[in-house]
């Protein structure tokens, strides 16, 4: 099995949005798949995203589906801008061993 870099919650809250955002109305399953996580985390992270207002979601039951709200869009954007500034790899080949 290949060694998986570990992700931060910004990193996380990035893959599930486009995800969402690939994919409008998503279904949770198919977001949990496309970002990686095991559906009992992904569906904590999606409660906390809609908590801040990042998506919202629509209909009931296990026809609902997940959509980015503006504010998800505003972070979407700043995540990548800031991806541009300081890319992952730099910072990891920078980040001191502790």
């Amino acid at each position: 099995m290949l060694a998986r870099a570990k992700r931060c919650h910004h990193d996380i809250v990035y893959e599930l949005l486009t995800a969402i955002r690939d994919e409008q109305p998503a279904l949770k399953t198919r977001v949990c798949t496309a970002s990686g996580l095991p559906l009992d985390r992904c569906s904590k992270v999606l409660a906390l995203m809609e908590g801040l207002g990042l998506v919202y979601r629509e209909g009931a039951g296990r026809g609902s589906g997940y959509y980015v709200t503006e504010q998800g869009y505003v972070y979407i954007g700043l995540y990548e801008k800031i991806m541009e500034v300081m890319p992952a790899e730099s910072y990891k080949r920078h980040r001191r061993k502790v």
